[in-house]
């Protein structure tokens, strides 16, 4: 006797492997919206904040940052002081320590220099690296806040620098900013 099946039935076996194509099917669909998602909202890895999150401070511009570790390549985005006067308000009168969702602040120079910092009408706790033309870290310090500029202390590095980095105080090791690691300003925009 011959069996007879109805156009459309569809035996264990090819139940089976419907089932399996459908599983593999859902698999790669959910990779698929997985990989979408990570790509719409990564920040290329850095930890640095999303830019749709930041918030610029006025008369500043932004510059890239990389900090080369033994093991990792960093990269975050910061506030850029790069003219005199610039430099000279720095983070004047900021209170935000998210730093309006920036990584820090840079203190570009033309060339190496031995200028010292304070923190005159700086409410917020800082600390600062000064960076060697070559990227080595001269030295750091923790900077306290002050009302006024007569009696606010200085801030010298060890030996000249080309580039001088403000985060939140306490924020530099976050950002790899420390001894022998190297780090370079981009000088780009970010």
């Amino acid at each position: 006797m011959a069996s007879t099946m109805a156009l459309g039935a569809v035996t264990p076996s090819g139940q089976r492997r419907n089932l399996i194509l459908g599983v593999a099917g859902a698999v790669i669909g959910v990779a698929a919206i997985v990989a979408i998602v990570l790509l719409v909202t990564r920040d290329n890895g850095s930890g640095s904040h999303p830019s749709a999150n930041r918030t610029p401070l006025a008369g500043f511009g932004t510059t890239h940052v990389t900090v080369e570790t033994s093991s990792d390549t960093l990269a975050w985005c910061m506030l850029l002081a790069e003219t005199e006067a610039q430099r000279n308000r720095g983070l004047m009168q900021v209170t935000d320590p998210t730093l309006g969702g920036y990584d820090g602040m840079v203190f570009r120079f033309d060339g190496d220099t031995s200028d010292a910092f304070y923190m005159r009408n700086t409410p917020m706790p800082l600390s600062i690296a000064f960076v060697s033309s070559d990227g080595d870290i001269v030295s750091t310090a923790d900077m306290a806040p002050c009302e006024d500029r007569v009696g606010c202390p200085l801030y010298h590095a060890a030996a000249p620098y080309q580039t001088a980095i403000e985060v939140p105080q306490g924020q530099l090791d976050r950002l790899g900013i420390t001894q022998g690691n190297k780090v370079t300003d981009d000088h780009r925009t970010c």
